[in-house]
């Protein structure tokens, strides 16, 4: 059995997102934005991350933080984790990319739990971890700068040694999500 399966199997239907019939996947953080992933490959498991529950005896503060979404897509050679944070602004606070980075963990987790149960150990070579802020808009404050942001092209900066990726837009195909991680 292959991870993406694995996660469909163990995780909460409350928690696993549904491919529509068009090939689409609706990501929404409930009375503020939602985003539809157009084009997503059957191989896709979404995840509701921010449903997962705390982890017993874990005290509140900031490694209680986590994204709205991670996205897994799996194929023969490699493994995509995309994690997802949903704002209806950017303003480049820092507050998503802490959300996205302290979601790492829970990816990990599920990793290790697919590892115990089936006995193969994931392939780390061909893993890859993407973080993607997606909004519908940019705050003002972006707008005065020099170089404005785009509306539906994938920026990319780096916070605390992770590339993390910015895109304004309602849509975003899911080749985008990995074209424009990897830039080609």
């Amino acid at each position: 059995m292959g991870f993406a399966a694995f996660l469909k199997r163990i995780l909460d239907s409350k928690i696993l997102v549904s491919r529509r019939h068009d090939g689409s996947m609706i990501l929404q953080e409930e009375g503020i934005m939602k985003v539809e992933v157009a084009n997503t490959p059957t191989c896709i498991v979404g995840i509701h991350i921010e449903r997962i529950g705390k982890f017993s005896g874990v005290k509140d503060g900031e490694w209680t933080k986590r994204c709205d979404y991670l996205l897994v897509r799996e194929d023969e050679s490699s493994c995509f984790a995309i994690f997802i944070d949903l704002k209806k602004t950017i303003r480049g606070d820092g507050e998503p990319e802490e959300q996205l980075r302290w979601s790492l963990p829970i990816y990990r987790y599920l990793c290790a739990i697919y590892e115990i149960h089936t006995g193969h150990e994931l392939k780390r070579t061909g893993m890859n971890v993407l973080n993607f802020i997606i909004g519908e808009k940019y705050h003002r404050r972006f707008d005065k700068q020099p170089v404005r942001p785009q509306p539906g092209v994938v920026q990319k900066e780096t916070y605390k040694g992770m590339e993390v990726h910015t895109y304004v837009g309602p849509r975003i195909p899911f080749d985008l999500l990995l074209r424009g991680a990897t830039g080609t």
